[in-house]
């Protein structure tokens, strides 16, 4: 869980608005506070500035705590003190240094944005780790370690106060900090439950940190509530509140004299001499606006701030009280390009209605726009320029760079990459299809017309028509029982229903006993049909058990079972030995390398788009379907393709015959991207050992470094 699924779950759903009203006369104006409060209270300053460090410089949170248990913020007496302190102290150890990174730490405080990870603390110690100690032992022992199934109340560990098993230690929640690789070396993890302002905090932390580092274990801090804690509710920043006090009264303004003097809004008229001022002082009453003063108010407004000395910060005066400065701005005129410009923005990008917020060339959506979320992507953003300046580009540079319209066209998703998933090449004998749509029996009644792709259906399903047009491919080991089961009683219910798919399997090769099965399902189908391949795998879904080739199973389905024209029956073992089977196999085989389905749970192929097989895989399949016939169903509607069109052949047009899953995996998500100048550094000696081209170093130090990775074809 992130640290915006916090956010949203402790402030959306926790949180209580107190307003108050106070009406001191009918001569007065009535006085309205509005506050938000969370329903938890305020966390401990020190434990918010230090987990507040952490957000920014994640590296910084041990050696942090290390200054804590040394006492080094022990003299603090006042919030003030302390942050002072620890500010100097952040940047005195070399954690967070510039000015960008410092502004972000006070930004993060002002909006208390580490608040809930601290409270996500104290509610696991009290509902599920409070709970397991014994009567009066949380109060007689404070902080303690658990640590191999024990509770540990001394600093030394050497005696356990209790057995504790019933906690699972090994879990990693969502606000642990881990110091020290996975369990180290004695398998289990050092987990201490304290208050970091105890004054036995550092007696444990010296200890426990010191296993951790040298690596005979790792090391996490979690927070549990002390009775010493503030009772003050958290009050919540970085949220607008809305409070609309309306008039009951029916008020009516004549101006219809106004409306008769600016009907449209046409070219502006010339700019005004004089110089428009914002109002300073507080006013009893508002100046009420005409309709053709409120007609190019948004323009004038624009015009107004970008023409003042600093439109940054005008925009902000403008902005925090525009009903009394809206009747100063009517008096200025905007130019006739800006009218231009903006005329031109609506057709190109920006509706009437609508804004638009950019980040660094980046557009920043409408439900983002909260305080959390643009500390967050200001964070991102500040990495990426860092690490752009980090290889010699400067900060305006970095920006510009981010900002170049062709990282954005690379971003914008384009056609999917397909493969020749058609089993051609290796002889046509691979792919055990389960329907043909074109040829079987249960399809006859559709329409086999090109229009018939363009009839109406209901939300999710697929227009009816007597051709392969949609085909999946998907690799499965027969000698799963969940790969079978996914056969038996997910992929033969779609043929069952005449799901518009065509679909196909071919079996994985990856153990002997998944070969023999191949072969077996290969000798089935050639002599029996698609049914006796059914009914051998559904007799071993039953059994519970599908360990390969099952002779129990083979002759109870081929019993009294009708031979195809031209085919001889084979006793379990001959099939098993059959020369023509082998070589079927050893395609299958090549079909599977080909397409690089080879993995432990290989991709499906839908109309040559490779598809994880995840627990999603059917709603990409759907995806993938729907997308492909819009395409489909356009060019019909254009007139582009004929009607003998193979449509199977139109997806496959630019499909490539091979695939290599480690450079073009089927999830692009799983895809890391690493920097290299980093890698380089930390790992020089195998950096050294690569086959390289060496530049002429003499002439340009800042010569850029190419690595290329290629698949060798053999």
């Amino acid at each position: 869980m992130s640290r915006q699924s916090y956010l949203r779950s402790f402030f959306n759903n926790a949180l209580l608005v107190s307003t108050s009203a106070f009406i001191q006369g009918a001569s007065t104006a009535p006085a309205v506070n509005v506050a938000l409060r969370a329903s938890f209270n305020s966390p401990p300053y020190l434990l918010e500035l230090l987990e507040t460090a952490a957000e920014e410089n994640s590296t910084a949170y041990f050696p942090i705590l290390d200054r804590i248990a040394e006492g080094h913020f022990l003299d603090c007496t006042t919030d003030q003190e302390l942050y002072k302190i620890f500010l100097q102290t952040v940047q005195d150890d070399g954690h967070i240094t510039t000015t960008e990174a410092l502004s972000s730490l006070e930004f993060a405080l002002s909006i208390h944005s580490a608040a809930p990870r601290i409270e996500a603390h104290y509610q696991y110690y009290s509902t599920s780790i409070e709970p397991s100690l014994m009567v009066a032992q949380d109060a007689a022992c404070p902080v303690w370690v658990h640590f191999d199934g024990k509770q540990y109340c001394s600093p030394a560990l050497d005696r356990a106060q209790q057995d504790m098993d019933n906690l699972k230690s090994s879990e990693v929640l969502p606000f642990d900090r881990v110091l020290g690789d996975g369990t180290g070396q004695s398998g289990h993890p050092s987990i201490l439950y304290a208050d970091v302002a105890s004054p036995l905090f550092g007696q444990f932390h010296q200890t426990v940190s010191t296993t951790a580092r040298n690596g005979q274990t790792s090391y996490r801090v979690r927070y549990r509530p002390t009775s010493s804690s503030t009772t003050r509710p958290l009050a919540m920043k970085g949220y607008g509140v809305e409070l609309a006090l309306k008039r009951t009264d029916y008020i009516v303004i004549d101006d219809r004299g106004d409306d008769a003097k600016d009907e449209t809004l046409g070219v502006p008229a010339p700019e005004s001499g004089g110089e428009v001022v914002l109002e300073t002082e507080e006013l009893a009453d508002l100046k009420p606006l005409s309709s053709s003063e409120l007609r190019g108010l948004g323009l004038k407004t624009a015009s107004f701030v970008m023409d003042s000395d600093d439109p940054f910060d005008t925009l902000i005066k403008v902005s925090q009280d525009f009903p009394k400065h809206s009747s100063a701005i009517t008096k200025r005129n905007f130019s006739e390009s800006l009218l231009l410009e903006h005329r031109n923005n609506r057709e190109v990008l920006l509706p009437a209605g609508y804004n638009v917020v950019w980040m660094n060339g980046m557009q920043v959506e409408a439900r983002q726009m909260d305080a959390f979320a643009l500390l967050e992507r200001m964070r991102r953003e500040r990495t990426l320029i860092r690490s752009l300046r980090d290889i010699g580009f400067s900060g305006p540079e970095a920006v510009q760079l981010l900002s170049q319209p062709s990282i954005a066209e690379s971003k914008v998703e384009g056609e999917a990459q397909r493969y020749d998933y058609r089993d051609g090449l290796e002889g046509g004998n691979v792919i055990i299809w389960l329907n043909d749509i074109g040829k079987d029996k249960r399809y006859q009644d559709w329409p086999d017309h090109l229009s018939a792709l363009l009839q109406r259906t209901f939300p999710g399903q697929l227009p009816t028509i007597r051709r392969n047009v949609h085909n999946a491919v998907i690799p499965l080991d027969l000698t799963d029982l969940k790969d079978v089961q996914l056969l038996v009683e997910s992929i033969q219910t779609f043929v069952k229903r005449k799901v518009p798919i065509r679909f196909g399997i071919v079996p994985t090769l990856t153990t002997v006993a998944s070969q023999d099965q191949a072969r077996l399902i290969y000798h089935l189908l050639d002599t029996y049909g698609l049914g006796a391949v059914l009914t051998y795998l559904e007799a071993a879904l039953q059994s519970k058990k599908v360990p390969g080739a099952h002779k129990g199973n083979f002759e109870s389905t081929i019993q009294d079972r009708n031979l195809r024209r031209g085919r001889s029956a084979l006793p379990f073992q001959a099939v098993l030995d059959d020369a023509g089977l082998l070589s079927r196999v050893e395609a299958g085989q090549k079909y599977l390398n080909r397409l690089g389905a080879t993995s432990k749970t290989p991709p499906l192929f839908v109309n040559g788009a490779a598809i994880p097989r995840n627990e999603g895989w059917l709603q990409s399949m759907s995806s993938r379907v729907d997308q492909d016939l819009r395409s489909i169903q356009r060019q019909i509607f254009e007139e582009t393709i004929g009607e003998d069109a193979s449509l199977e052949r139109l997806l496959l047009e630019k499909a490539t015959t091979s695939r290599n899953a480690l450079i073009i995996p089927e999830d692009e998500s799983t895809v890391q991207i690493i920097n290299f100048g980093d890698l380089a550094k930390k790992h020089e000696s195998i950096y050294n050992k690569l086959p390289r081209i060496p530049g002429k170093v003499e002439e340009n130090e800042n010569l850029p470094a190419v690595l290329l990775v290629a698949q060798a074809l053999l």
